[in-house]
């Protein structure tokens, strides 16, 4: 069987990690791209270039749509894709808030569709391996988690600076870090938050944000987000 993949979104990770991926992979085929630019999105090599997000999305030829917009568009365009029938895959965050994500859920359980969000350590052979190592008990029991993912890099006309297209650190790279917690202690976690500490930037998002967290009671964890730091991913 062949999944005939429908993009809406064109950008850098759409179009330098996503496509080639699809391309190169049997069993798939990107079958129809929409973006604002319908030369950027030819640029992707599809069967079809679609001139909205709506035409793609009706197109019977696709079977999964992959999105890519700005964060403040997900919810819109993932709840339009279930409905339509197809299932998703939304780059991370999912969503604005556990709000959003309820919503978007309950959609794809209505229609009985995957939904996925893009968050490629989930897959990457890597971190399954220490999940695993670490889940068996091998090394003991967990104390604690301290992670961190920083960077410092120019944002200057980038979505990423602007809050109300849902920019800021900790939306886009704490996800990792979530999803880390869950790797190692299940997809259900009780969690309480000790403290947050934040750095705001001149447009009003979090340049960096400090999370410490108790997990399942008794396990204390720390996550660090950051457009403005010295580069680190770290785990321990």
């Amino acid at each position: 069987m062949t999944v005939r993949w429908g993009f809406i979104g064109a950008g850098y990770v759409a179009s330098r990690a996503m496509a080639p991926a699809v391309h190169a992979a049997s069993g798939a085929e990107l079958y129809a791209v929409a973006s604002r630019d319908a030369a950027r999105s030819a640029e992707l090599e599809p069967v079809v270039v679609h001139n909205s997000y709506r035409a793609l999305i009706e197109d019977p030829n696709v079977d999964a749509v992959y999105i890519s917009l700005t964060n403040v568009q997900h919810k819109e365009w993932v709840i339009a894709a279930l409905e339509a029938g197809k299932h998703v895959l939304c780059e991370k965050p999912l969503a604005l808030n556990a709000d959003e994500v309820r919503s978007m859920n309950a959609v794809a359980e209505r229609h009985q569709r995957l939904l996925v969000e893009a968050v490629w350590t989930r897959w990457q052979p890597r971190m399954k391996r220490m999940a695993q190592v670490i889940q068996r008990g091998d090394l003991g029991d967990i104390q604690s988690i301290s992670s961190a993912f920083t960077f410092k890099g120019d944002l200057t006309g980038n979505y990423r600076s602007d809050p109300t297209m849902g920019g800021g650190a900790l939306l886009d790279v704490g996800c990792y870090q979530a999803h880390l917690w869950m790797m190692l202690l299940g997809e259900t976690i009780d969690y309480s938050i000790e403290s947050v500490e934040r750095t705001e930037g001149s447009t009003g998002i979090d340049l960096t944000t400090s999370v410490q967290t108790i997990l399942n009671g008794s396990i204390r964890a720390d996550a660090l987000c950051s457009f403005d730091m010295t580069p680190e991913q770290r785990i321990s």
